[in-house]
């Protein structure tokens, strides 16, 4: 398992954190092999009650996006919850990949960066974020942050 990103201090998260890439692993492993896959992603953006999820697989040669099963693509949105930091938060963006023959998940995360979502990020999206992932005034990026 590979970890990249803004990785603060876990607060006792890390076993649950483990369990949850593990899961997520197995899964998209099976998954691939199910169908022959060599390759397969997801992008996350999400902040909020709100994600956005792009897919891809490579398929007897061929990249076919959208193509993960959706309680997988659920099982990689949950990572939120066992990655998220006692007043840190959470990633606000992911990459997930994995590639045969090894099959192991690939984690890179940002917790900071805003997400490109239609429509745009609201202040109730980041109210409902902060709500759910609450942060310290100094891990909360501008962009989050309450109009004052």
């Amino acid at each position: 398992m590979d970890m990249m990103g803004g990785m603060g201090p876990m607060g006792g998260g890390l076993e649950a954190q483990s369990r949850a890439i593990g899961s997520l692993q197995g899964s998209l492993a099976a998954y691939m092999e199910q169908v022959g896959a060599t390759a397969a992603g997801i992008e996350i953006e999400t902040v909020g009650l709100r994600a956005s999820v792009q897919t891809t697989a490579i398929i007897n040669g061929a990249q076919q996006a959208n193509v993960i099963p959706g309680e997988i693509v659920q099982e990689a949105v949950q990572l939120r919850v066992a990655m998220a930091h006692p007043r840190g938060g959470t990633w606000t963006w992911a990459h997930l990949t994995m590639t045969a023959p090894d099959y192991r998940l690939k984690v890179n995360v940002d917790y900071d960066r805003k997400p490109d979502l239609d429509p745009p990020v609201s202040a109730k999206d980041c109210a409902d974020e902060l709500s759910h992932f609450p942060r310290d005034p100094g891990t909360t990026p501008d962009w989050m942050r309450p109009a004052r």
